[in-house]
Order: C-alpha cells, then structure tokens, then sequence
C-alpha cells in the first residue's frame, strides 16, 4: 500500500502501478481516480446548550456540532459571575 500525502485539496487524480524486479518494470496496473477530500475547517457552533443545578455542582449539557471534516478532540468551555 502507499499513502499519497502531497495532494491538493478538493482535487482529482489518477493512479497507476508497476511492479519492478530486476529484470525491469512490469505492465502498469488499470487506472484508480479518486478526488481528495476538501480542506478541515472549525467545527460548527455547539448548540442546545443547558446548565442544571444538581447538589453543590452545575452540569452542562449540549448538543455536538458538525466537526469541520476533522474529529472534536475537546471543548472549551467559559465560565464568569452573571452580570444581571
């Protein structure tokens, strides 16, 4: 197998593959085409957010965004005194 980690965005490309030996290079394969996937870009805005009251602690809950084309790997979350 090979991973091709030089393509371009959002572009298609064409693939063929020989075996070589010392003897020489073999017959190229039949064609593969596949486009690369569009560039990552920031998640969504999380939505559905809710703070509960529960005991001495308050509990988040929110609804998880669309991720942008690359996995959420954490949240930041903010927290200051109400401002009334």
């Amino acid at each position: 197998t090979y991973s091709d980690t030089t393509v371009a965005a959002s572009t298609c490309y064409d693939y063929r593959v020989s075996a070589i030996n010392a003897v020489g290079t073999g017959a190229a394969s039949t064609k593969a085409t596949e486009t690369s996937n569009a560039p990552a870009t920031v998640p969504d805005q999380v939505t559905g957010l809710t703070a509960t009251a529960v005991a001495s602690q308050i509990d988040l809950s929110w609804t998880a965004p669309g991720d942008g084309g690359s996995a959420i790997t954490g949240y930041k979350i903010e927290r200051q005194l109400c401002t009334g």
